[in-house]
């Protein structure tokens, strides 16, 4: 019996999620109006990216670290991107990671598991896979 992968469930069920929202906001607000906040989540969304593009352009030109604030600048752009997705429940996740606090709580989510795996390696030791290095014979001395 075929059964689908997990990832393919889960997009079945965000769909179905968005059909509904879909058919919910036309019900409170009408078609054109729904048609309107789809319109308007997108140019949020495209004058997002637009703005962290020219922040980190800038930042390239002034030589600043590029990863100071990388996740933050990252969750930022796929809250932006979220909102260039057509659908009401991709526009809702996408401006709760547009404001700074969310940002902030989904990083400390984010940095919790990293810091953990980190925080138990010795930096003494560097971790190379067998195909990364080979044994030589050092012969007679």
């Amino acid at each position: 019996m075929y059964r689908p992968a997990p990832i393919g469930l889960l997009l079945i069920l965000w769909f179905i999620g968005e059909y509904i929202a879909f058919i919910y906001i036309i019900s409170l607000i009408g078609l054109s109006g729904a048609l309107l906040i789809g319109i308007a989540s997108f140019l949020i969304g495209i004058n997002t990216l637009r703005h962290l593009g020219l922040a980190a352009f800038s930042r390239m030109r002034q030589n600043a670290h590029p990863s100071e604030k990388g996740l933050d600048s990252t969750i930022h752009a796929v809250g932006a991107l979220l909102l260039i997705i057509p659908g009401f429940l991709s526009d809702v996740i996408g401006l709760t990671l547009l404001a700074p606090s969310l940002r902030g709580l989904v990083a400390t989510a984010f940095k919790k598991p990293l810091s953990k795996t980190r925080a138990n390696r010795n930096p003494d030791i560097i971790d190379l896979d067998e195909s990364d290095w080979r044994h030589i014979d050092e012969g007679p001395d």
